[in-house]
């Protein structure tokens, strides 16, 4: 997995790119988690538009992240979710946790 991650005052961008594994899953919420610490955000948008896979682990990660950042106040939002992606998120009912653009 590939990642880069912007912050403004009040928002965390991250694009991720390639293969989301659960090693990957796991240094990206640690890195999340970091970002939490340091700064109220209002938003962390999570740009999955370059993603090729993605593990059980992965999308677990995304749920824990999701339910740490909701208990602070922060809207979690995915972009770019496109073909398999998209129908795997709507089978897990996950567009129901996360909002998707």
């Amino acid at each position: 997995m590939k990642k880069q991650i912007s912050i403004t005052e009040s928002q965390i961008l991250i694009n991720v790119a390639g293969n989301i594994y659960r090693e990957d899953a796991f240094f990206l919420k640690k890195e999340l988690f970091r970002y939490l610490n340091e700064k109220k955000y209002n938003i962390c948008i999570i740009d999955m538009s370059s993603i090729s896979y993605i593990d059980a682990a992965g999308l677990g990660t995304l749920v824990v992240v999701n339910n740490r950042f909701h208990h602070l106040g922060i809207k979690i939002v995915i972009l770019g979710l496109k073909g398999i992606f998209k129908e795997l998120f709507q089978l897990t009912q996950m567009e129901k946790i996360f909002e998707i653009m």
